[in-house]
């Protein structure tokens, strides 16, 4: 009856072993797991975060072709702005010239009498 006792020990002891070696073959598995997923999530997010980066630079440069089209309009404008002065100079020229061609013509009309 001491050797079916042994045996029994022996193969508890042994069960016990195979039970543990099973539980931490399953906890190793299920770390991979984890890890495997978690290093999917860090690839994707590296991936959003290129694709951000590359939007980041068009904007950049979006942002400088504007700044750069805004520095051009500008200096159309102070150009649109000295056409329209000198136009309301010209008018005034014109309008004085009016005058003295109507003076010219009375003058004229008066020394015709």
């Amino acid at each position: 009856m001491s050797n079916n006792k042994k045996v029994t020990a022996k193969e508890l002891i042994r069960n016990s072993l195979e039970e543990m070696k099973k539980v931490f073959e399953n906890d190793t598995e299920e770390f991979l797991n984890d890890v495997n997923l978690i290093q999917q999530l860090n690839t994707n997010e590296s991936l959003k975060s290129v694709k951000l980066q590359e939007k980041l630079e068009c904007m950049v440069k979006d942002s400088q072709e504007i700044r750069d089209s805004n520095a051009a309009l500008s200096e159309i404008n102070s150009q649109l702005t000295e056409l329209e002065n000198q136009t309301d100079n010209m008018q005034a020229i014109t309008k004085e010239l009016d005058e003295w061609t109507k003076e010219l013509a009375i003058k004229s009309r008066r020394m015709k009498k």
